[in-house]
């Protein structure tokens, strides 16, 4: 569980970059991935926020991520992670 919490910390802080986004920017983050991945996700997520500068995670169905302006998606072990997010 840690392995995709680690994946998705590195793959939202890409997407970071590529926004053009610095260290103290905040974001609000949306998470889409199955029922299964979020519960694995779901001990880690202030870990994660720390370290991305989240403000909010959120967990949706990937219509919440569509519409967030910088979002991508991340394929581990057979499963899908789709994330975006707004700066806040």
């Amino acid at each position: 569980a840690s392995g995709f919490a680690r994946e998705l910390t590195r793959a939202v802080q890409a997407l970071r970059k590529t926004a053009g986004l610095n260290k103290p920017d905040r974001i609000d983050l949306t998470v889409s991935v199955d029922s299964e991945l979020e519960n694995m996700l779901a001990p880690h997520l202030k870990e994660i926020s720390e370290k991305v500068g989240a403000d909010e995670i959120e967990f949706a169905v990937q219509k919440g991520v569509s519409k967030r302006t910088h979002k991508d998606s991340l394929k581990i072990r057979n499963k899908t992670l789709n994330f975006g997010f707004d700066a806040s």
